[in-house]
C-alpha cells in the first residue's frame, strides 16, 4: 500500500491489485490496514483519482 493525500490534504491509502492482467485502484481511508475501502474522499467529498493524488 503507498500512502496518498487528497487535494485537501486528507490522507488517503491506495492499493494496486491486479486481475488477469487489468489493474485496478483501490482506495483506503483511516490506518494502513484496517481502512475502510472508499471511491470519494471522506473529507471533502472529491472523486478519487490517483493522477490527482499528492
Amino acid at each position: 500500500m503507498q500512502q496518498r493525500f487528497c487535494t485537501c490534504g486528507h490522507q488517503l491509502w491506495v492499493l494496486y491489485s491486479s486481475i488477469e492482467r487489468k489493474f485496478r485502484t483501490l482506495f483506503f481511508a483511516g490506518t494502513c490496514f484496517s481502512g475502510k475501502r472508499v471511491d470519494i474522499c471522506p473529507c471533502c467529498g472529491a472523486p478519487l483519482d490517483i493522477n490527482r493524488l499528492n
